[in-house]
């Protein structure tokens, strides 16, 4: 593959010019219309307890937006008739006055009781208005791969002592993309219709994960994991001459939140191991990774 050659100072401009391209356009995302409204029917949703949370996977393991009756009326939805409605906890609560001692003044709260069950409905049983999205999704890239790509990536995967392997779909995992496991030191990058451009993208968010997150794959740092991986491949791919902003743009959008600051707080690691991975195009192979047994949830 021809590449120009270009110095550190200029790799590190460029990648400075795309990373800053990406935060304002998440930036872009979290003021629009779209957003807001997005936000605005995404509150309406409540975070369910584990408890409940293993209700509702026992009665519709398939469900994805659950909400009571008047929640889907007040969304534009309606729930149909004769739906088998999902049983969850729900607290209740009763109103205590508590005096203030030292005033002797009294004030009014509400302190829970007990809880009671009542039922939910999943979006699949209701009709109406679409819930608003996100407007910036994660889109597939279509098209070939730039020469070269995905030799330069899958190297330096193998040189960190990983071996990529090509499936049809992620097991367990069949909307992801990708997924790296520490333990067998493999990453495995999904092929069914899924376009050589998007595989090499995928092939770049995983390399990010082997180089950068060995030692951080807890559910606390999951999200920002993800921001970095993502940002990573944006920026490398872009280096490439692919552009995958659709895509990129998409994803760190949803696991961040739309939160540009934290999207710019990344960029330190984000660009520093994007410029490795693209000067091991003329430096040659990259140093041999000694990450432990773990594994990445894998990338959707």
């Amino acid at each position: 593959m021809r590449r120009t050659r270009t110095t550190p100072e200029q790799r590190n401009a460029k990648l400075d010019a795309a990373h800053k391209q990406l935060v304002d356009a998440v930036a872009s995302v979290a003021t629009s219309d779209g957003w807001l409204r997005y936000l605005a029917a995404m509150g309406r949703f409540h975070n369910y307890s584990p408890a409940n949370v293993a209700m509702i996977i026992h009665q519709r393991g398939d469900a994805t937006h659950v909400a009571g009756y008047r929640t889907w009326q007040s969304l534009g939805r309606q729930v149909v008739k004769g739906a088998r409605g999902i049983a969850v906890w729900a607290p209740c609560s009763r109103r205590v006055e508590l005096e203030d001692k030292e005033t002797g003044e009294t004030t009014g709260t509400r302190r829970l009781s007990g809880f009671r069950l009542v039922h939910t409905f999943d979006i699949a049983d209701t009709t109406g208005e679409p819930l608003p999205e996100p407007p910036a999704r994660a889109t597939l890239l279509e098209g070939d791969a730039p020469e070269g790509m995905w030799a330069h990536l899958a190297s330096l995967v193998e040189d960190a002592g990983f071996q990529v392997e090509l499936v049809d779909e992620i097991v367990g995992k069949p909307t992801a993309n990708g997924e790296t496991n520490f333990l067998t030191r493999t990453v495995q990058v999904a092929t069914s219709g899924r376009s050589d451009a998007s595989q090499a993208r995928t092939l770049c968010h995983e390399l990010a994960h082997v180089r950068l997150h060995c030692s951080s794959l807890t559910p606390e740092r999951r999200e920002l994991n993800e921001v970095e991986a993502e940002s990573v491949a944006y920026l490398v791919s872009h280096s490439f001459g692919l552009d995958s902003m659709d895509y990129s743009l998409g994803y760190v959008t949803g696991w961040s939140g739309a939160d540009a600051d934290a999207v710019l707080a990344t960029a330190r690691s984000v660009q520093h191991c994007a410029a490795e991975i693209l000067a091991g195009l003329d430096d040659g192979p990259g140093e041999r990774s000694d990450c432990g047994s773990t594994v990445s949830d894998g990338e959707r």
